[in-house]
């Protein structure tokens, strides 16, 4: 497990760490339970992961400051697969407690699963260099730090009643739904913010500028039975350095669908995204192993895509969409997901970004209020589609679509 250490290997040669791993979920360097923060530094060292279960690298979290200057490499299992990752820090459950100061610089082979992945990280900067990763070489994924329940009993006006809520003002929220009818006026595909009454009491805004503005959202009916509000987790002042990734030949990783990314930025544990900077980040991609596309973004808000060079994907470019919660747990490592399915809507803009080579699609808008404004995009790809905008909430500006073979946009119209 993780201590207050500073690990000083050799940048030019190496030394390598071996991690055998006969069974599933295991990690070279986990978490520490201790609720101290640790302070740790990885500098000039290679860490490869075999054996018949390749699993993760280094997963962390609790850390007051952590810096990575190294190599994470795999080998394949005898089935070509390899399971786990790289590098998380603070995610997934029980590893999402909150970590800061966090600085990443990884070179990385077969990462499979992940290959860094910030969850609910305060503050740092992450780099890759990357060849025959697979899905999430960079994943922006913070997470679910908890929930509250409350029913008709505890809501007084627009006034909720969260006995020692502990939140801080304007700190985000979700609501979910755990009957099939939901609170008047909190709509299940949004954020909320919270605007702190006292120690015990709350009330909810639609934005960040309305909490600092005490302007609540105004509740109706309250239905009868449970509702939950999920306390988010936040990722937030992270700048993604100049980074590569190369794909022609990765291994064969079990949790790929047409939704998925090379690069993924996702609310789908739960969590809110604040000041993320993407970074010049150049990504070639042609295995019909790999994502459906070089980049998703799915349910958050207040992201800007910008500076992106890439090539190919299986599907294609850059995919915006909902984000479904699921697989939200307490520190018990109870299921606490809402009955009811919520969607996150994303809200953000994808600018200036080269997208080419791609066989299917350049830049899809699913679901989301997006400004989509001057990229780049060009594919000699029959039947290709430069932009395809499939929701309402899409909006194109300045883009220059060169798809000889194809369609440069496809649009749905307003009212269908």
């Amino acid at each position: 497990m993780v201590h207050d250490m500073n690990w000083i290997g050799d940048l030019a040669d190496p030394p390598t760490i071996f991690g055998w791993f006969p069974l599933k979920g295991r990690r070279i360097i986990g978490r520490n339970p201790s609720p101290e923060r640790k302070a740790a530094s990885i500098v000039g060292i290679r860490f490869h992961r075999c054996g018949p279960n390749p699993e993760h690298g280094i997963l962390i979290d609790n850390m007051r400051s952590f810096n990575f200057d190294g190599w994470v490499t795999a080998m394949a299992a005898e089935d070509a697969t390899v399971g786990g990752g790289a590098i998380g820090v603070s995610s997934f459950q029980p590893e999402h407690r909150p970590s800061a100061n966090v600085t990443v610089k990884a070179r990385m082979t077969n990462s499979a699963n992940f290959g860094v992945q910030y969850g609910n990280v305060s503050g740092g900067t992450v780099q890759v260099f990357a060849e025959n990763c697979m899905r999430e070489v960079i994943g922006i994924e913070p997470y679910c730090l908890g929930h509250f329940d409350f029913s008709q009993a505890d809501v007084e006006g627009d006034s909720i009643t969260l006995p020692g809520h502990g939140l801080q003002a304007g700190h985000p929220l979700i609501y979910g739904r755990m009957t099939a009818a939901g609170v008047e006026g909190l709509p299940i595909a949004n954020y909320w913010f919270v605007i702190v009454v006292d120690q015990d009491t709350i009330r909810l805004a639609a934005s960040e500028a309305d909490a600092a503005a005490s302007r609540q959202v105004r509740l109706g009916d309250i239905p009868a039975g449970a509702h939950r509000l999920f306390t988010c987790g936040i990722t937030q002042d992270i700048r993604v350095l100049p980074s590569t990734i190369n794909n022609l030949n990765p291994p064969i990783e079990r949790f790929i669908n047409d939704a998925d990314g090379v690069l993924v930025f996702t609310a789908t544990s739960g969590g809110y995204a604040r000041n993320v900077d993407t970074g010049t980040i150049r990504i070639s991609d042609f295995s019909n192993r790999a994502p459906g596309y070089c980049v998703s973004w799915l349910g958050l808000w207040g992201l800007t895509l910008s500076g992106l060079d890439i090539r190919g994907g299986r599907v294609g470019g850059i995919r915006v969409g909902r984000g479904k919660l699921n697989g939200l747990r307490n520190s018990a490592g109870a299921s606490i997901d809402p009955l009811v399915a919520t969607m996150l809507i994303p809200r953000g803009t994808v600018e200036g970004n080269i997208v080419r080579d791609f066989p299917k699609r350049g830049i899809t808008v699913v679901e989301g209020n997006v400004m989509v404004k001057s990229n780049r995009i060009a594919s000699g790809s029959i039947g290709a589609v430069g932009i395809t905008a499939m929701h309402e909430g899409a909006q194109l500006t300045g883009n220059t679509a060169t798809v000889g073979r194809g369609s440069p946009v496809q649009a749905r119209k307003s009212g269908k």
